[in-house]
Parts: C-alpha cells; structure tokens; sequence
C-alpha cells in the first residue's frame, strides 16, 4: 500500500512538473512589449530580470511592467496558427491566404507577440525608407540626365560649365540615393518574409542582436534608419 501511494505521488509530482517546464514566463510591459523567457528575479529594487531561451538577460524596473503570466511556449504560436489561419504578404503589408483580405492592426496584434510585432513595424520602416530613397535617388538620376542633356546643347561656355556642374552634383545624389534605397529595401524585404515564415511555422521565439550605436538603434526603432542581424531559435 505504501509503494502504490509512493508510485501514485511520484507520478502526480512528473505530470505537475512536465506542465510547469513546458510553460514559459511572459512579461508584459506597459508600453505593449511582450518578452518571453524565465523570471530568475523579482523584487522592488532590482526590478524584473528575465532570462529568454538564448541565454540572454534583460532588466526591467517595476514601473515599466504591467504583468507577469504563464504561457505554453511549444503551443503558442501554432494554436494561432491554426486558429486565425496562414498568412501572406503583400509589398508590407500581410494578408489572410484564405480571403485574401489584407490584416487589420487589431489582427497584427492578435496573433504577432510582442518581438514579431516589433520586427514587423521596424521592417515596415526601413522598406518604406528605402523605397523613398530609391525614388529620391532616380529623380536625381534623371535631373542628371537632362543636365548631361542641356550642358551638350549649351550655347555658351557658362551654360555647359553650369550643367555638368549640376550634373556632378545629382550623379552624386543618385548614387547615394539608389544604394542607400537598396540596402534599406533589401534589409525590411528580408525582416518582413522572416516575420511571416516564423508566424506561418508557429515557431514561438526569436533574439534580435542590433549591431549598431545607440544612436543608430535609436534611428532604426524610430524611423527605420539602422541595420541589425535577427538570430531565430
């Protein structure tokens, strides 16, 4: 009788204990950031320190955390999957493959967590930065183009000097507009196709590791100016 009731607690304790690992910690921060991981400490002072899945660990202050929850993280993202449907992408923008009907913000923020939603915005960002560089960078070209134009039919010296001057000057701007509209373009083309694969694949979590000062993380965040590596677990 011993043994059952001994055999009966150990494996209560197993399927107690199966169902606490497989639920990770989810901090939810006040300004709308979800963060996934371990709460390793909790106090006033200190504040919140939460450990994700790649090893890092990040501090928050009290004031800044809104609440603490428990969520399945092997689950999370594939029963939203499964629930809301696969999506597509459209430019930058997604779109419901079954209806073909473009997400509203109210959906980008039902079934993105907080670290895709932010990948997303900043994607959407740096694309949309890129493509005004870009069509700044080719209305510089083409100004170049017609100076060339004017300066070959110039009727005097000061005219032609006056040109290819003006020429110079917009080649400049079109070279710098057109790669910089490149780099920009290339790097929220890229973020926004990993946003909507890992959503698609129901892969719960990713670590995003900015290569870049401060400043610059300050830029990209706000305006879509900057650049940053994104490591996928």
């Amino acid at each position: 009788m011993e043994l059952k009731g001994l055999l009966v607690f150990a494996i209560t304790f197993f399927c107690l204990a199966s169902n606490v690992f497989a639920q990770s910690d989810v901090l939810y921060l006040k300004n709308g950031s979800k963060i996934k991981g371990s709460v390793v400490e909790m106090d006033p002072t200190n504040g919140v320190k939460i450990q994700t899945s790649d090893g890092s660990l990040f501090v928050y202050s009290m004031s800044d955390v809104d609440r603490i929850t428990k969520e399945d993280s092997d689950n999370a993202m594939s029963d939203k999957v499964s629930e809301y449907g696969l999506i597509g992408r459209k430019g930058v923008d997604f779109y419901w493959r079954d209806s073909g009907k473009n997400l509203t913000r109210r959906e980008y923020e039902t079934i993105l967590d907080g670290e895709l939603l932010n990948t997303f915005n900043g994607a959407q960002k740096q694309f949309k930065t890129g493509s005004t560089f870009l069509g700044l960078g080719l209305g510089c070209l083409a100004i170049a183009v017609i100076s060339l134009y004017s300066a070959s039919s110039a009727a005097t010296e000061e005219d032609f000097d006056s040109n290819v001057a003006m020429a110079q000057v917009f080649a400049v701007g079109a070279d710098l507009g057109i790669c910089l509209g490149c780099i920009f373009r290339g790097i929220g083309n890229g973020r926004l196709n990993w946003v909507k694969d890992t959503y698609n694949s129901g892969r719960s979590y990713s670590s995003t590791i900015n290569f870049a000062p401060s400043l610059m993380m300050t830029a990209q965040r706000d305006m879509g100016v900057g650049a940053s590596m994104v490591l996928t677990f």
